[in-house]
């Protein structure tokens, strides 16, 4: 019998030039996205009193994955699929759902970004001490102005007209998570990314287990794949179990509230209810620095960058609101004005929302 090799020549240039760091993958259209190979890692390698074993982004459905493909750049669809490309226009307008069904299209393992997984890359950075920056200033890094990227209308890095998206890898490589060539580009600024797997449900934070929303054919999975976490123990319980972690604020509603409301801290109860479900302001958590969230809670919280683990080293932003059922996105903003980070969150939005600033990012397992 003979067995025919057929060379793909684009993955074997990506892969010979990065020392197998990156590589291609095609879709079921036959379409290229450019991956970064993302190798497995474990709790204990972030800090041992986290606990041990595989970060929970490397166990889908309770088996282990070696290592995770990484889209290199953010979302471009073509033909109804999310792609990894250079050089382009991310797509923003979508919501979630929409987002995670063209991740889907390209086969199987192909999904949406996972919370988990942006978790996993943020902790890389903090263990290997890089910050990546990028473009939180209409088309530059808001506290180095000379680091820029190219704009996709076409106009000056820091003219605060148009639109201030910048092409997909265009930036610096300090705008990469390595500060490599070869790393995940635009996690920070630019556009902010949807990410699967996290919500908040009335102010209770629910999760799916360790990184099984990467195997779901929905962006919200059923209902009984959502649990809640045990602000005590760190166990994952039934949502609306007592005692589950929840988002709470120190601000009373009381007159005329400011529009800026905070701080706000993980709980496991929540004394303020800032909207419908029991005040009569509808308000976010806005603007609350990542590193001066409290880091009271379970280990998972930070498993999960949902709090600091070091102080001195976290930058970002979080937005938040503790009233209906909102979803999560990462990494900011390029019309931020302000100095934007990694850990940046944001979980203001219901399931419907889109924005002009928000898109997403394929991965496959």
């Amino acid at each position: 019998m003979t067995t025919v090799f057929v060379k793909d020549d684009l993955r074997a240039s990506v892969e010979g030039a990065t020392g197998g760091q990156c590589t291609v993958l095609y879709s079921q259209q036959g379409m290229p996205s450019y991956f970064h190979v993302f190798p497995k890692f474990n709790i204990e390698d972030i800090d041992p009193d986290f606990g041990s074993g595989p970060h929970p982004a490397f166990i889908v459905n309770g088996q282990e994955v070696s290592q995770l493909f990484v889209g290199m750049f953010q979302g471009v669809v073509r033909n109804g699929e999310l792609l990894s490309l250079p050089q382009l226009m991310p797509n923003t307008g979508m919501t979630l759902e929409s987002a995670a069904t063209a991740a889907r299209t390209c086969g199987a393992g192909y999904h949406v970004m996972t919370n988990a997984e942006w978790a996993a890359i943020a902790m890389w950075c903090m263990v290997n001490e890089f910050l990546p920056s990028g473009n939180g200033d209409w088309g530059r890094n808001y506290s180095a102005p000379f680091e820029t990227g190219v704009r996709a209308d076409g106009l000056n890095p820091g003219d605060d007209g148009g639109n201030g998206i910048t092409l997909t890898g265009s930036g610096p490589i300090s705008w990469r998570h390595n500060n490599k060539s070869t790393g995940i580009a635009d996690l920070v600024g630019n556009v902010r990314e949807w990410v699967s797997g996290v919500r908040l449900v009335d102010g209770e934070l629910q999760i799916f287990e360790n990184n099984d929303a990467a195997s779901h054919q929905g962006a919200f999975g059923s209902a009984g794949a959502w649990k809640a976490i045990s602000f005590a123990t760190g166990a994952l319980v039934s949502p609306g179990t007592t005692g589950t972690v929840k988002l709470d604020s120190n601000y009373a509603v009381s007159g005329a509230p400011p529009q800026n409301v905070g701080p706000f801290a993980w709980a496991n109860t929540i004394t303020n209810h800032l909207g419908p479900n029991g005040s009569t302001s509808e308000l976010d958590f806005n603007g609350m620095e990542f590193a001066d969230i409290p880091d009271a809670g379970p280990a998972l919280l930070k498993t999960l960058g949902l709090v600091p683990v070091a102080s001195g080293f976290f930058l970002g932003n979080a937005y938040m609101r503790n009233y209906g059922t909102r979803y999560f996105s990462r990494g900011e903003r390029y019309l931020a004005h302000a100095p934007v980070g990694v850990f940046g969150m944001a979980a203001v939005d219901v399931i419907a929302n889109t924005h002009y600033y928000t898109g997403a990012r394929v991965v496959k397992y």
